[in-house]
């Protein structure tokens, strides 16, 4: 008895795990710690990827392929947002590997998106209340509608916005290396 006493924890979980409550399983722990560092990892190397593809570029072109990435990104048909990224670097001229990095990070905001775009389409329609008539189509249709109304004009916003926001971080950087 005062083996099985010496071998509890301070919180009264027994090493063996057969004390009361749930006993902690330090694998579990581990592997979680793992995981963490493994989506750590992989984010530090999309963020260096990204880096790397616009380092030399002028700051309205960072603010394009931001701008263009994000916004086809989030296009509501699945797989339309690649092709768009790819047809959008080709016709602006932009760095295709940056944008569509930009393009699958935002992935899931695509998901995320894609029933509050079709809500929006709706209200825009004017099809609030016909649930009956409710079919894939539609629910694609308002959705691009949507995304055609809210999107384009955030997008638009976003650019003017990274434009002024890159120019001053570029401006304030030329006169710190030149002082």
């Amino acid at each position: 008895m005062a083996d099985a006493d010496a071998s509890r924890c301070a919180d009264g979980i027994s090493a063996t795990g057969d004390g009361p409550g749930i006993a902690r399983n330090d694998a579990a722990v581990a592997g979680r710690t793992r995981r963490d560092s493994a989506v750590k990892a992989r984010a530090r190397a999309a963020g260096e990827k990204l880096l790397t593809s616009i380092r030399g570029l002028s700051p309205e072109a960072v603010a394009l392929i931001f701008a263009v990435g994000l916004v086809l990104g989030v296009f509501p048909m699945y797989g339309a947002p690649t092709l768009l990224c790819a047809a959008a670097a080709v016709a602006f001229r932009l760095n295709l590997p940056a944008i569509q990095l930009i393009n699958q990070l935002t992935a899931p905001l695509q998901l995320a998106l894609l029933a509050p775009l079709a809500r929006a389409g709706e209200k825009i329609l004017g099809e609030e209340g016909h649930r009956a008539a409710w079919n894939l189509a539609t629910a694609a249709r308002n959705a691009v509608v949507g995304w055609c109304c809210v999107c384009i004009p955030a997008g638009l916003a976003l650019y003017c916005v990274l434009c002024v926001a890159l120019r001053w971080r570029a401006r304030a950087t030329a006169e710190y290396a030149a002082s």
